[in-house]
């Protein structure tokens, strides 16, 4: 029962309430719009975080060596600044390759993505596409919003037809996706300039 009060002031400078009891809403038509919002799970499957594939020894070697070049470069220019940036990256980078990601549980929901611990509501997320990165197939969808931008889930064991009928009930599909500057360049790279054979 929803009560309502209201304070008066009496005479002898005493708080006064009035309880005016308002009746409650029907039963059966709370339990409708509860029915209405409910979150189903619709899809959950579990895979790596990240694009994973183990390095050979020299892909670490080659990473090092560029470092060691570079280093040189801008010590000659004494740029100290450029320097630990350069040795900063490359830790991260051999950090990055060497340590295999945990396995994260992604969602396919009646009311968005949820993806580890973060959820993503079907009017925050613009299309999605598939593609293969480092032999994994993997799901990206693209945000509206900057940051994230784009989120890469990878599908592990499950089939891309089924994660595709799901998804495109609430996002549009893109089959061919247009690539940017960066993409076309980190190809161009990885293709002529490769850290391993």
């Amino acid at each position: 029962m929803l009560n309502l009060f209201t304070v008066g002031l009496a005479s002898d400078c005493k708080l006064v309430y009035n309880t005016f009891a308002m009746p409650k809403a029907p039963a059966k038509d709370h339990e409708e719009k509860n029915d209405l919002h409910e979150v189903k799970t619709l899809l959950t499957w579990k895979a790596l975080g990240r694009p994973y594939k183990k390095r050979k020894r020299e892909f670490y070697l080659m990473i090092v060596f560029i470092t060691i070049c570079f280093c040189v470069i801008f010590y000659l220019f004494k740029e100290w600044m450029l320097m630990l940036t350069t040795i900063s990256v490359a830790f991260l980078s051999i950090v990055l390759y060497s340590i295999p990601p945990h396995e994260v549980e992604h969602k396919i929901t009646t009311q968005g993505v949820i993806t580890g611990d973060h959820a993503y509501l079907y009017k925050e997320l613009y299309d999605f596409w598939f593609d293969e990165k480092d032999g994994n197939k993997v799901l990206y969808i693209r945000t509206y919003a900057f940051i994230p931008g784009v989120l890469s889930l990878l599908l592990g064991d499950t089939d891309e037809k089924t994660v595709q009928n799901t998804l495109v009930k609430h996002i549009p599909y893109r089959e061919l996706v247009e690539k940017t500057f960066m993409d076309k360049a980190s190809n161009w790279l990885a293709k002529n300039f490769p850290l391993e054979s």
